[in-house]
Formats: structure tokens, C-alpha cells, sequence
């Protein structure tokens, strides 16, 4: 033998001595060999054994050589066979053309032939089973890359949403810092009136409900917020009413920046996606505005929101005119842990995740240009 694996043989042969001098030399050229008297003997134990190589008889009663390869064939196509026959006619090399079995060998069998066939049929069993253990190996490294890439864009998105929470948490700060500083100022008005003795039951009464006033906007602001956090899940979103509810979050910071936001959308323009991600994906792209504004010396600061769509498609655009994103980096700035901003001011994962978060639902596409010194980011869906 070639290598040392040997096969597996079933031999089917319904004359009793021939059946048995070929069992002996097959017994030494197999791991483990199978006998049967004829055809219909032969395909159950096939079917029982499934071994590596079939070597069959064809003129045999019950059911004959080559009735029993169709239908082991019906089991596996690639199944080796290998027949012998003391006839030699050509409609029998035909059919066995047809069947694309690996030989045909006449009695008396010639020993060293049947070897050679052996041996050959052994080394593609052999090429067949590294090749399957290697896809195996492959297929098992493929789910291990893709469980890695899984926990890591897990990790990415909880990196993500831990970064944007320390941006609303600053945002809740920024928003609750002037109506706190008017409840103690008007805390203090009363205490400084009680002092004095000026306290009317009116001032009492006009402060209270100041405050009262005051607590419920405050109230607002947690509930808005944590109503931009609510998880969603895919519809139809009203982009208008998207657009109100971010710049309701961020708008105070714009404002103490001296940035304009301007939204300029149809009322009825709807879009499928998932509320949560495009809430968070606008957040991020204003923000990044925001912070590109830091070291522009302009008077006009603004990021505009507007739509443009054609006959597939609706587009949203943000577009600020912070002065652009230079050439040799606005290809790489939706990767992930890139960023532009100094350090401990930018993860570099917020642009990275919200490119995967959008375009992970109904073909939507995400890309940003320059263009004359202003940045766009473009938000394509498809129309509904």
C-alpha cells in the first residue's frame, strides 16, 4: 500500500470460490472487509456499513452488480466502486462508463491491477479527508474570527454607549446648571426678606410656585433623556419629530457655543430604521460638529439638517462649516479607535458604531465628503 490508512472494502461475489481466494488478498489490503453473496446482500450491508470501496461482481442473481451501484450511487455519487466480470461486453462498459465507477477488471483478476486500483481510489480517500479536515479546521477558525468579532463589536458598542452617556450626563449638567441656579437664588431672596422682615405671604407665594415651576422643568429634562435611551424596535419614523427631540437635547450647548442649528425638513418625510440608533447616530454626528467648532474662529457657526432624495432614495444631511475633514484622513474616520481630537477628549469608536448601527438595517448607507470647507455627513435610506 501507498500509506498506511487503509480502507474499507465491501466485495460482493456470488461464486463461493472466487468469493473466497479475493476475500483473502482484500482482508490484507483493507482496515475492515465486508462480504456479500450478491447484490441485494451487498446494498444492505452498504447501507449498514458505508465502507470506503466497493468491489462488486456485476452478473449476479437477487440483483445484479450494476443494478446494485445505482442505487448506492442514489446514497453517495462519489462512492468508489470497482468491478469485476468474466464478461467482456461493451454494453457493460458503457453502463459503467456512465455510472463514472473507478474500474473494471475482467476475471481472473490480476492481483497487482486490483492492488494499483486500490491503492490509487486510497490516496484520493486520503486527499478527500485532508481536504475535509482542512475546512473543518477552516470552518472552526472562521466561527472562532466571528466570535471574536462579535464579543469585540460588543465591547465597541458598550465603549460606544459608555462615551455617550458621559456626553448626556454632561448635557443633563449643562441644562440643569441655570434652573438650579435660580432656586437658590430664590431661596436665598426669601431667607434674605425673612431676615429683614420684609417677607410678604405673597413673595412666599410667588416663589414657591417659581420653584415649583422650575422642579417640573427639570423633571422634563430626566425624562427626555431617558426617553432617548429607550431601546425600539425597526418602523417608520417621522424624521422631523427625530430631528426636534436630539436638538431638544443638545440645543442648550449649541446655544452657549454660539452654534446655529438649523433643521430644514418636510413635516411628512418617514423613513424605516430603528428610532434609537438614528437618535444616538444624529447625537453623535452633532457633537462631533460641536467639537470641530472648538478652534474655528467664525462668526456664523451653524450645522444645517436638510434632505435631498431621488427616485430610490431619501437622503438626510448634516453639514456644518467647521472648515472640513482634511483629505488623507476622511477615509479612515468611521474607523474604529481613529479620531481627530486631542487626547481624553475622543474615543474614536462613536463614528465607528454608528456607521455599523445604520447600515445594519435595510440597505442604508452612511459616507461623509468635504466640500468647501464644510462637512456632510449624508444618512441615505431607501423610500417606503
Amino acid at each position: 500500500m501507498i500509506n498506511n490508512m487503509k480502507p474499507t472494502i465491501l466485495y460482493v461475489e456470488d461464486e463461493d470460490g472466487i468469493r473466497k481466494g479475493l476475500s483473502r488478498f482484500l482482508d490484507y489490503y483493507s482496515s475492515k472487509l465486508y462480504v456479500a453473496v450478491d447484490g441485494k446482500d451487498g446494498l444492505e450491508k452498504y447501507k449498514e456499513f458505508l465502507p470506503d470501496i466497493v468491489i462488486s461482481d456485476i452478473k449476479m442473481p437477487v440483483m445484479n452488480g450494476i443494478d446494485m451501484v445505482k442505487e448506492i450511487k442514489k446514497i453517495d455519487r462519489t462512492q468508489h466502486i470497482i468491478f469485476t466480470t468474466a464478461h467482456n461486453e461493451s454494453k457493460y462498459f458503457l453502463e459503467v462508463i456512465e455510472m463514472q465507477v473507478d474500474g473494471y477488471i475482467l476475471k481472473p483478476v490480476d492481483y497487482d491491477k486490483l492492488e494499483y486500483k486500490i491503492d490509487r481510489i486510497n490516496e484520493l480517500i486520503k486527499e478527500k479527508n485532508e481536504l475535509k479536515m482542512y475546512q473543518n479546521n477552516l470552518e472552526k477558525r472562521v466561527e472562532e474570527e466571528i466570535l471574536k468579532n462579535k464579543e469585540r463589536e460588543e465591547m465597541l458598542f458598550h465603549q460606544s454607549k459608555l462615551a455617550q452617556m458621559g456626553e448626556m450626563l454632561n448635557m443633563i449638567a449643562h441644562q440643569w446648571r441655570q434652573p438650579l441656579s435660580a432656586i437658590s437664588s430664590s431661596a436665598i431672596n426669601i431667607e434674605l426678606k425673612q431676615q429683614l422682615g420684609t417677607l410678604k405671604d405673597s413673595d412666599i407665594d410667588n416663589m414657591s410656585q417659581f420653584i415649583q415651576n422650575t422642579t417640573l422643568e427639570l423633571s422634563k429634562i430626566i425624562n427626555d433623556f431617558m426617553d432617548f435611551n429607550k431601546p425600539s424596535n425597526n418602523q417608520e419614523i417621522i424624521l422631523n419629530e427625530i430631528l426636534i427631540k436630539v436638538s431638544q437635547i443638545i440645543s442648550s450647548q449649541l446655544i452657549s457655543k454660539d452654534i446655529n442649528l438649523n433643521i430644514n425638513i418636510d413635516d411628512n418625510i418617514k423613513v424605516f430604521h430603528n428610532i434609537t440608533h438614528i437618535e444616538h447616530i444624529l447625537l453623535n454626528i452633532i457633537i462631533n460638529a460641536r467639537d470641530a467648532f472648538e478652534n474655528v474662529d467664525i462668526s456664523n457657526k451653524s450645522i444645517n439638517i436638510y434632505t435631498t432624495q431621488n427616485d430610490k432614495h431619501i437622503t438626510l444631511n448634516i453639514e456644518d462649516n467647521a472648515g472640513g475633514i482634511a483629505d488623507n484622513i476622511i477615509h479612515r474616520i468611521f474607523e474604529p479607535y481613529f479620531t481627530t481630537k486631542e487626547e481624553g477628549k475622543g474615543t474614536g469608536i462613536g463614528l465607528y458604531m454608528s456607521k455599523k448601527m445604520f447600515e445594519s438595517i435595510g440597505n442604508s448607507k452612511i459616507n461623509v465628503e468635504t466640500k468647501d470647507n464644510h462637512t456632510i455627513f449624508m444618512l441615505e435610506f431607501n423610500k417606503i
